[in-house]
């Protein structure tokens, strides 16, 4: 099991910076070890991107806080997923991007400071940016989102499921893995009414919701970083395609018509999933207010001691190269990656910022559910950006997403094919895709 600890920490160790062409640093504090600011451009002005309203508010303020002087300097616009071209235009000093754009954005980057680098060493966070800073140091990530497990609390204790001891990798400790899971439906199944009608559904059509299935037998793609290893024909592969026969032959479907698609909406209105996959754009604090229940979130429980990983994104900031003031937008950098910020982004109920387990007691989590996803990410990966060297416009993530196994899948988990023809057709998609693809434009 590959398990990632996120650990993002404020960093507050004063470095000298190699050039003066760089934005220059003023030492605070006895020998410049306890903080340090940039030293702010007169008549300085910043525009920012922003997810959310409540972010750039926040970030206003922490600034006008911080630096009264030079209150008012800062603005901001709303877009919570900016397109490439948005930054075409030049207009903003700090663009929030996720991590697939920034090889578009990188001629348009300024290389930062030195001490965003050993900011990111020192808290383990460059592994976020192993591709994207390979060279130099371009992107500061922030915040993260993705899918995540969900399991209906008021269901499952109705059942007389206990909840109380929490398991080795967060999750209750009676729901820890897929196994326990499978023996409860077993008994469940023996039962002539239950106050649900799934198990675990599954969505077909979506392939991030699909992904920490097939990863359930410890698969990634693109292990070691090689573009042209889909690992399609791996042992562990084939392990998740077992899991995928295991979840059938334990679902439990009493729909009425088991023919019919399923959809969010349903299930959360009406509570009809004891386990769901779910993502942090489903409203899912309104419908467990209008349905009076709870959820509880974690990572994925494990499938023969294997975590499954799910996919994230993860987004965070660039300075533009060309800005007028890179003083001034090294500094308000510096003042988002502060505790100060991260505990504004977990007060945000659209924010999931990187927290670890063990920097978690700096801060106040006064919604508990949004701790409980917070952790949760910390077992997905990132969506791969490895491009194919004889074609660098074709990422090798296009394979997963374009390759037509989803009638596979589907045939797989309804008995109608066994796993090695599915494992065949992966590989052979998987082939065909390569053939086609590394081919020189």
């Amino acid at each position: 099991m590959k398990r990632i600890s996120l650990i993002l920490v404020v960093f507050s160790i004063l470095l000298t910076l190699p050039s003066c062409s760089s934005p220059r640093e003023i030492c605070v504090g006895p020998n410049c070890t306890e903080s340090a600011s940039f030293a702010i451009e007169e008549e300085a002005s910043l525009q920012i991107v922003v997810k959310n309203d409540q972010m750039g508010q926040d970030i206003v303020a922490l600034w006008n806080a911080a630096h009264p002087e030079h209150a008012g300097i800062v603005s901001y616009v709303v877009d919570p997923r900016p397109s490439t071209e948005l930054y075409q235009t030049g207009l903003y000093d700090l663009m929030y991007v996720e991590t697939s754009q920034v090889p578009l954005l990188m001629d348009r980057a300024l290389v930062l400071p030195q001490r965003f680098d050993q900011y990111l060493s020192l808290t383990e966070m460059a592994y976020l940016t192993t591709v994207v800073n390979r060279e130099q140091l371009y992107f500061v990530p922030v915040d993260t989102r993705g899918n995540i497990f969900a399991y209906n609390v008021t269901l499952l204790e109705s059942l007389g499921i206990d909840l109380s001891t929490t398991g080795s990798h967060g999750l209750p400790a009676a729901i820890s893995s897929w196994e326990q899971i499978f023996e409860l439906s077993k008994t469940l199944k023996e039962q002539e009414s239950l106050p649900f009608s799934l198990l675990y559904p599954v969505d077909f059509e979506d392939r991030w919701y699909l992904y920490p299935l097939l990863s359930s037998g410890g698969w990634e793609i693109f292990a070691n970083e090689d573009v042209y290893y889909s690992g399609f024909g791996s042992e562990a592969f084939t392990s998740g395609l077992e899991f995928i026969k295991a979840l059938s032959a334990n679902q439990i479907d009493r729909r009425q018509d088991i023919s019919a698609d399923w959809s969010y909406d349903q299930v959360l209105s009406e509570q009809s999933a004891l386990f769901l996959t779910v993502n942090d754009w489903l409203y899912l604090k309104d419908f467990q207010a209008s349905g009076d229940y709870v959820l509880g979130y974690g990572p994925y429980p494990t499938w023969k001691e294997i975590t499954p990983t799910p996919l994230k994104e993860v987004f965070g900031y660039l300075i533009y190269k060309n800005t007028s003031f890179p003083n001034a937008a090294s500094e308000l950098l510096r003042l988002i990656c502060s505790k100060e910020m991260i505990q504004a982004n977990i007060d945000n109920p659209d924010l999931y910022p990187l927290v670890p387990k063990d920097q978690q007691e700096l801060f106040v989590f006064s919604d508990p559910q949004k701790l409980q996803m917070i952790d949760a990410y910390r077992y997905s990966i990132l969506v791969p950006l490895y491009a194919l060297k004889e074609n660098p416009a074709i990422r090798g993530w296009q394979l997963y997403m374009e390759i037509d196994f989803i009638p596979s899948i589907e045939a797989l988990y309804h008995n109608e094919i066994t796993i090695e023809e599915a494992q065949s057709s992966f590989e052979n998609l998987g082939s065909l895709w390569y053939k086609e693809h590394r081919v020189a434009p």
